[in-house]
């Protein structure tokens, strides 16, 4: 696979590592994150207003957003789908939209995937890439989740994306790799607009973080399971760890820390994934709540702690005939590092976190 030459400050090239490549077997941009409601004297302009909004009060909603691009095989086409958990109301819903598009075309009357821009477009639901200031450029997200709408202002750094495995190519198991790098710290503010029963528009400001994935070429990805897990910290570091399980048995886990002040990111070493507890759903599947993770830091040598725990269990993304092909569990959760210091070998610094767990079932009779 070969590998874009960047210059990250140069907003064409960037754009074109964004958008669309074709042809791929899979492509899919992916957010996850969360966001608080916010007042007119609250601000949420960058990483410190964020942290500040953390200390307050714990979020609002945890927001999942993602389109996936097929050209390869049929059927061609561009799906999405979108979650909300109401963290306070325990409450989750998701949508789904699909369009399929002409024989070797990446456009249809209503779905849009324009090779090297990042131009994605099913009906009202998009990402687009509206522009750029200094250090930043600026997204344009839009979706909705069963009537309730979002439309979100992505602050996106230049010069912070984090390249997974060797250059960014990722080898996941014996016969698979895939391009995959993220961005962890994205601040969105916009707006909540809420369908009421009356048929009024309920309109909330909001603002908060979202972790941004883009993988391409990913072949196979029905005949496996994983578990995938995206943390991000008060201190600005941030966790990608993921455990791939075939016929039944999970292979060992990888993962990586992004480094928050140097901007750069370091392989982690003996990382360990043990589920703590598990809870049946509604949907009578049933999936871990908590993990404890354990991993050696290179920065020190010293072993790190990290535990998750899910805000609520009923976070399941459950399988549509539009496009999921199968139910999975992603869900929004807590999070706490007990790390040892970086400067004091006797000391452990406790940091809390938040973040984004999936855990998604092997395909039967694999």
């Amino acid at each position: 696979m070969e590998l874009p030459q960047l210059d990250l400050y140069n907003s064409i090239a960037m754009q074109h590592l964004h958008g669309a490549h074709s042809p791929t077997s899979l492509e899919w941009w992916y957010f996850t994150g969360h966001v608080w409601k916010t007042s007119p004297d609250q601000t949420c302009d960058s990483n410190a207003d964020v942290l500040n909004l953390h200390n307050r009060r714990m979020p609002d909603f945890a927001l999942q957003s993602t389109f996936f691009l097929a050209d390869e095989g049929k059927p061609k086409g561009l799906l999405a789908h979108a979650a909300e958990a109401n963290l306070e109301k325990k409450q989750h819903r998701s949508s789904e939209r699909a369009v399929g598009f002409a024989e070797n075309a990446l456009a249809h009357p209503l779905g849009y995937a324009y090779p090297g821009l990042l131009n994605l477009s099913l009906g009202h639901w998009r990402l687009n890439q509206m522009g750029h200031s200094q250090g930043h450029l600026i997204w344009d997200l839009r979706f909705d989740v069963r009537g309730t709408e979002y439309l979100l202002n992505l602050k996106v750094p230049k010069n912070e994306l984090w390249f997974h495995g060797r250059r960014g190519i990722l080898k996941k198991t014996s016969d698979t790799a895939n391009f995959y790098y993220s961005n962890p710290l994205i601040i969105a503010s916009g707006q909540r607009i809420e369908r009421l029963a009356t048929g009024q528009a309920k309109v909330e400001p909001v603002c908060g973080q979202l972790w941004f994935d883009h993988e391409i070429h990913v072949k196979k990805v029905m005949e496996v399971g994983w578990r995938w897990f995206g943390l991000t910290f008060k201190n600005g570091d941030a966790l990608m760890l993921y455990q791939i399980s075939q016929k039944g048995v999970f292979a060992e886990a990888q993962g990586e820390l992004w480094d928050g002040k140097l901007k750069t990111s370091v392989r982690l070493q003996n990382v360990k994934v043990v589920p703590e507890s598990v809870t049946c759903l509604s949907s009578k599947r049933c999936y871990p709540q908590a993990f404890r993770i354990t991993f050696a830091d290179s920065r020190n040598g010293k072993e790190s702690i990290v535990t998750t725990k899910a805000w609520f269990a009923e976070q399941e993304m459950g399988s549509h005939s539009g496009g999921l092909a199968r139910p999975y569990w992603e869900g929004g959760v807590q999070a706490f590092w007990k790390r040892a210091s970086l400067t004091d070998k006797n000391s452990t610094q406790p940091i809390e976190g938040i973040g984004y767990t999936e855990l998604v079932p092997q395909e039967p009779g694999k």
